[in-house]
């Protein structure tokens, strides 16, 4: 058993308890930090920084002859598939927490948003649904 599921056991005997609560909160802030650093790293202005950033620190699927242009930002970004002769473009929101996987040839337009998964808002840790 990992240190997450140990945890995530911890929260879900007592999730009421103060352990239970400041353990979701250090999860929320890293999370939280995950996020606006894949957002900061969407606002710089080099297509290779950025798709070097985006391949080796946040782990996305990037075919070498792929392009995510500037203002892109991820959820789960590990679970992010681009695959090769793809365009993503200007503002768009790719969400993978439940695995997204883009093939060949694609050209995705500015703004789009896909979403894998939503939030049972009846749990006390908010956890994520198919």
């Amino acid at each position: 058993m990992n240190l997450k599921e140990i945890l995530k056991k911890k929260v879900e005997e007592d999730p009421d308890s103060f352990i239970s609560k400041r353990i979701f909160q250090i999860f929320r802030v890293l999370h939280d930090l995950n996020i606006y650093f894949i957002y900061i790293t969407g606002n710089i202005p080099s297509h290779r920084f950025r798709e070097f950033m985006y391949r080796n620190i946040f782990k996305v699927k990037l075919s070498k002859n792929s392009i995510i242009y500037w203002k892109c930002r991820f959820f789960r970004p590990s679970n992010v598939h681009i695959n090769d002769n793809t365009i993503i473009g200007d503002n768009a929101f790719l969400d993978g927490r439940g695995g997204l996987y883009i093939g060949c040839n694609v050209n995705i337009a500015g703004n789009f948003k896909v979403y894998t998964m939503e939030h049972d808002i009846t749990s006390p840790t908010f956890e994520s649904t198919s």
